[in-house]
């Protein structure tokens, strides 16, 4: 079980990388004079509570391969930062070779 201060920490490296995403995101856009709507993939459920976790494959980098669903009544929020929080702790642990990232909306292939 991790301690809540863990958690505080986890979230706060989740919200450091999603706001360079964001400002990254912006940059490109701008510099290629495209205004940005969503960060979400085309079709995506952007107003889902539902998150889901992704990986890929040291054989092939761009394979999308499902890992969990974060569907909790709890809510969106509540299953976003767990969706991160799980992407974080399996991207940590030594040796891993591959990439965990949350998608918005239930899985699809």
């Amino acid at each position: 079980m991790r301690s809540d201060e863990a958690i505080r920490q986890a979230r706060g490296r989740i919200a450091n990388r999603v706001g360079v995403l964001v400002r990254a995101s912006a940059f490109y856009a701008h510099c290629l004079g495209v205004f940005v709507i969503s960060a979400a993939p085309v079709g995506a459920e952007t107003d889902s509570p539902v998150f889901t976790l992704y990986r890929n494959s040291p054989l092939h980098p761009l394979m999308r391969i499902h890992v969990a669903t974060f569907d909790a009544s709890d809510g969106k929020q509540y299953n976003f930062e767990n969706c991160w929080i799980a992407a974080e702790l399996f991207q940590d642990k030594p040796g891993v070779q591959v990439r965990y990232w949350c998608e918005t909306g239930k899985f699809r292939r």
